[in-house]
C-alpha cells in the first residue's frame, strides 16, 4: 500500500489497509457509519468476533506515541496484550486505542500481577483505568517482582494484523516527519528506555534497548532526525544503545521525550 508523501500524510484509510490483508485472512469489512468500520474474519465454520474501530486513522503524535509503545511493550500474538507497572503508561496507551484507532476500553480485559497480597486490588485499578471490575480476569501473586504489573489485553487475531501492518507500512516513513519521530520516541522510551545514574545520583547515560534489530534502527534514526546523538558503541549482549551529554539530555526535554513515564522523567531531573 503506498502511503504517498510523508509530510503532507495525515491519515490513512482503515479499510484499505484491511483491504491488503485480505490476501492472509479471510477479513469481512462493513460500515457500520461514515467514521466506523466494523471487521470480523472467518476459518471455515469459526467466525471471530466483530471489531468495531475508526475508519480514518488520524496520524499524529499520540498515534505514534501509542504505536511506540505497542513496539515496545506490546505481544505480538492473539491480540492487542500491553502490560506495565506505571498507570500514566498505561492510561496513555488506553487513549491512543479509544481515540486512534476507536477500540472501547470497556472491551478490555485485565489482569494484575502482585508481588504480595493486597486487599481492593481490582477496585483500584477499575477506577484508576475506567475499565469494568468485572473485566478483570485475575490476580496474581508473584514474589519475583516488587511493583504491581498490570496487563491489558484485546483478544483479536484481525485487530493483531491490522496493527502489525500499519507498523509495516510506517516504520520507515517514521523518520522524515519530525512530530512522527518525536511521537514513536515517547512512545518506545516509556516501554523500553531507561535513565542509569551513576553512584553519586547525577545521569550517567540514557539508554534504549531492544530484542529487534529493526526497532533499534527506527529509533537511532528518529534521534538524529531531531538532532540528538547517540553513543556510536552498541551493546549487542543487552541490545541496546547509550545518549550522553547535557546537550542531548537537554533535547530529550526540548522534545518531552519523557511525556507518557512520570517516573523516568522524575529521575532524569533528579540526575
Amino acid at each position: 500500500m503506498s502511503i504517498g508523501k510523508t509530510q503532507n500524510l495525515k491519515e490513512i484509510d482503515g479499510r484499505k489497509v484491511f483491504e491488503e490483508l485480505k490476501s492472509n485472512l479471510k477479513i469481512f469489512v462493513e460500515e457500520e457509519s461514515k467514521s466506523k468500520l466494523i471487521v470480523w474474519s472467518k476459518n471455515g465454520k469459526r467466525v471471530s468476533k466483530k471489531v468495531k474501530l475508526n475508519s480514518k486513522i488520524i496520524l499524529d503524535e499520540l498515534f505514534f506515541e501509542g504505536l511506540g509503545l505497542w513496539v515496545g511493550d506490546g505481544s505480538k500474538q492473539k491480540g492487542i496484550y500491553f502490560g506495565n507497572t506505571e498507570e500514566s503508561v498505561l492510561l496513555h496507551f488506553l487513549k491512543f486505542l479509544e481515540e486512534r484507532i476507536g477500540l472501547e476500553r470497556e472491551d478490555f480485559k485485565v489482569i494484575i500481577h502482585t508481588p504480595g497480597k493486597k486487599k481492593n486490588l481490582v477496585e483500584k485499578w477499575s477506577k484508576i483505568l475506567g475499565i469494568p471490575k468485572e473485566n478483570f480476569v485475575k490476580v496474581v501473586e508473584d514474589r519475583r517482582i516488587n511493583k504491581e504489573y498490570v496487563h491489558i489485553y484485546f483478544n483479536s487475531i484481525v485487530l493483531l494484523e491490522f496493527f502489525k501492518k500499519m507498523w509495516e507500512m510506517l516504520k520507515n516513513e517514521i523518520e522524515r516527519n519530525e512530530a512522527w519521530a518525536r511521537g514513536f520516541l515517547r512512545g518506545i522510551f516509556a516501554a523500553e528506555g531507561s535513565v542509569v545514574l551513576k553512584r553519586k545520583g547525577s545521569i550517567h547515560y540514557i539508554a534504549f534497548s531492544s530484542k529487534e534489530k529493526e526497532i533499534l534502527k527506527v529509533v537511532s534514526n528518529s534521534l538524529q532526525r531531531l538532532g540528538i546523538k547517540r553513543s556510536s558503541f552498541f551493546d549487542k549482549k543487552g541490545m541496546k544503545f547509550a545518549i550522553y551529554g547535557k546537550e542531548n539530555y537537554e533535547k530529550f526535554l526540548a522534545h518531552d521525550i519523557f511525556k507518557i513515564s512520570v517516573k523516568k522523567k522524575k529521575k532524569l531531573l533528579k540526575g
